[in-house]
């Protein structure tokens, strides 16, 4: 692995992914590498990563012999890390395509230790800190996590979360949730400045403003062809149209996953209440990361 697009969840990273593999040298995969957490029950699928998967093994690969049991951490380690060079070297070589990375959007409370992984694999990796405002972070975060729960609710509890879709309410319990996401990646991204030799931060803004000297300066910094005509082409190939199935940004679907591709839209979500606990909450970090005026 060559690159880390590193970014809470609801960021950006599906739309930067897909721009970064259409590029004809790149390919950006998520093997959910780091991160000591399962979770069996989500409303989407379970969340494993593949450190918490080599930790499990760790129980029951080979516990009598020297070497291998659950205390040998070097090896599984070494293991767990040429796991992830083993996915990329397969995937270069079914692609064709020389720089392999990965995007990771850390789970809850896990981003510091992610980003000391990170260091402890590959410490000159290029280390892309992605970064959207918050408060828009949690509204689209929330409208999925509504949406999910819409598909797998009974029917006598499903207008009720239509009901919050229509009328962008968004529960106290997904509001935190997102919060804590978006404020535990954001100190780990400002902790990676002084981390990784090969850092650049990322403004998701700045990508919808100017995608194309945004994703100019993306390519040089991973040392592939910046020219013209091939960010041309990534960019129209990963434009909300077209990965919206046909819709102009800013015309919303609120059952989509790609809803608005606007910024901003927090707006018309947050109560009173919610401005004041993200103020509260998150404000030092909005302003450490280059929002001003929070």
């Amino acid at each position: 692995m060559s690159f880390l697009i590193f970014a809470s969840p609801k960021s950006g990273t599906t739309w930067l992914q897909r721009l970064l593999s259409c590029h004809p040298d790149v390919l950006c995969a998520e093997s959910r590498a780091f991160g000591d957490y399962y979770a069996p029950h989500m409303a989407s699928r379970p969340h494993l990563t593949l450190e918490k998967y080599t930790s499990i093994l760790s129980g029951y690969y080979a516990p009598t012999v020297n070497g291998l049991t659950r205390a040998d951490e070097t090896f599984y380690r070494d293991l767990l890390f040429n796991t992830i060079d083993t996915f990329a070297a397969t995937s270069r070589l079914a692609t064709g395509k020389p720089v392999y990375g990965e995007k990771l959007t850390p789970y809850r409370d896990t981003a510091a230790h992610v980003t000391e992984m990170v260091r402890e694999y590959h410490p000159k990796i290029k280390f892309v800190n992605l970064v959207r405002d918050g408060r828009d972070v949690i509204v689209s975060g929330a409208v999925q996590r509504l949406n999910l729960r819409l598909q797998q609710a009974p029917i006598d509890q499903r207008a009720a979360l239509e009901d919050a879709l229509e009328r962008r309410i968004i529960p106290d319990i997904e509001f935190d949730l997102f919060l804590g996401h978006w404020t535990d990646a954001a100190e780990a991204g400002l902790r990676a400045r002084q981390q990784f030799e090969h850092y650049l931060d990322a403004r998701y803004e700045r990508f919808l403003a100017d995608p194309h000297r945004a994703v100019t300066d993306l390519f040089r910094f991973l040392g592939v062809d910046a020219g013209a005509a091939t960010v041309s082409e990534c960019v129209d190939s990963a434009s909300f149209k077209v990965m919206s199935g046909g819709r102009e940004t800013g015309q919303e679907d609120r059952h989509s996953f790609f809803r608005s591709g606007t910024v901003g839209d927090w707006e018309h979500w947050f109560t009173q209440a919610q401005r004041d606990e993200f103020d509260r909450r998150a404000g030092h970090l909005m302003r450490l990361t280059g929002y001003q005026g929070v």
